[in-house]
């Protein structure tokens, strides 16, 4: 049980249901999409019209609103569960 008294798992905390209550942003979501088909920072930025800086902090951003430790930690759950997307 959670602080809230709330049932979650080791690894998933109800993962979908942080992307929707943990205020991701549309641009977030994009960002996320493109790291899910492996493209770089760079490759993002050039995707987007933004500074490759631009995505590194977004990155931070979607890690720190979903507590995930790292990217790669993020791409694994979302690659198990495509649905969440």
């Amino acid at each position: 049980l959670n602080d809230a008294n709330e049932y979650e798992t080791k690894y998933f905390s109800n993962f979908s249901q942080k992307l929707l209550s943990n205020g991701i942003t549309n641009r977030e979501r994009d960002i996320i999409r493109l790291l899910i088909l492996n493209y770089s920072s760079k490759k993002i930025a050039e995707k987007l019209s933004i500074s490759s800086n631009t995505v590194d902090t977004h990155r931070r951003n979607i890690l720190k609103k979903l507590n995930i430790s790292s990217t790669g930690e993020l791409i694994g759950i979302l690659k198990l569960n495509q649905n969440l997307i």
